[in-house]
């Protein structure tokens, strides 16, 4: 059932964050491989830090435009106080906070550590499987 599963049944634990002092240029290369709009930054002790966005890149690229800086690094331009969940949250808890328009991805965290990513997408394709199984079920 839907609202019984957890963040930690579906989130990507696989993803690869950027690292704090990651280049501008490499942070952007990786977005771009992830397929996800936004990927979660850590510092050196794997403490996540930040999260950078589509749209944090595209706000530095617009004020800069003129001069886009080959120094500038992930920690100069990330969102230095993301939203996160635990992997013990409920799906049904994740969607409420999406609802509206809210972040897309969340950071999975326990006690400051990066543990995975879960997407809008995550959500809606086990909402999908559920709504699939109740049909054949019934």
């Amino acid at each position: 059932m839907f609202s019984q599963k957890l963040v930690s049944d579906l989130m990507d634990a696989s993803v690869v964050p950027l690292q704090e002092s990651a280049s501008l240029e490499v942070a952007v290369a990786h977005l771009v491989d992830s397929n996800y709009p936004g990927l979660p930054v850590v510092n050196t002790e794997g403490k996540i830090s930040g999260f950078l966005s589509e749209h944090d890149c595209l706000r530095y690229l617009i004020s800069s435009s003129y001069y886009l800086d080959d120094r500038t690094c992930v920690s100069d331009i990330m969102y230095r106080q993301p939203l996160t969940v635990s992997p013990k949250e409920t799906l049904l808890q994740l969607a409420e906070r999406m609802e509206g328009g809210k972040p897309k991805v969340y950071p999975v965290c326990e006690e400051g550590k990066l543990l995975g990513i879960v997407t809008r997408k995550n959500v809606m394709r086990a909402l999908n499987d559920t709504l699939a199984n109740t049909k054949k079920s019934a």
